[in-house]
């Protein structure tokens, strides 16, 4: 989603989920490719902060064998050595998103989908239920 669909649809109360942010332009642009974080931070200056943060992560051993199951999807998983980074970098992240007053949610995968699913719609179902109250009369 674009900013351009983003910022309509929460004028309209939708929920959005998207599933790379301002995190992820950090661990990958910053991280990874090692983009000068200012800039980095500064492209990132006018995104609408999201509610919630939610960073997936398992330990090293259990995304190396997901990645060697499925394949990479892309540039960033084509080396072995950035799975280890992402870890590193996302646990070095958290700090700068909760200073920036953003709250962030990390959630290890390990235990398997339908677990993480579950804890996932629970957390933001009560968060979404929670933003859409009622103001008491």
């Amino acid at each position: 989603m674009r900013l351009t669909e983003i910022r309509p649809a929460l004028a309209e109360g939708r929920l959005v989920l998207c599933d790379r942010y301002i995190a992820s332009s950090l661990v990958l642009q910053a991280g990874i490719d090692r983009v000068p974080k200012e800039f980095v931070q500064g492209l990132n200056a006018h995104a609408n902060p999201p509610d919630l943060n939610v960073i997936l992560t398992a330990p090293a051993e259990v995304l190396h064998g997901r990645l060697a199951a499925r394949g990479s999807h892309g540039r960033f998983e084509n080396d072995p050595a950035n799975t280890d980074r992402e870890v590193t970098l996302y646990r070095e992240v958290i700090p700068l998103l909760e200073q920036a007053g953003i709250t962030t949610l990390v959630v290890d995968t390990a235990p398997g989908v339908e677990k993480t699913i579950s804890h996932l719609a629970s957390t933001i179902g009560a968060l979404w239920s929670q933003k859409h109250q009622e103001p008491a009369a």
